[in-house]
């Protein structure tokens, strides 16, 4: 995680977007 709290909802996209779209460096730090 790149932040302490985040929403259920932000993370959940972030998940859905790199899970769908493309997988990157960035996904891998963010979840």
């Amino acid at each position: 995680m790149l932040h302490g709290r985040v929403s259920p909802s932000v993370e959940f996209e972030t998940k859905l977007v790199c899970s769908t779209r493309f997988h990157t460096r960035a996904c891998d730090l963010a979840v």
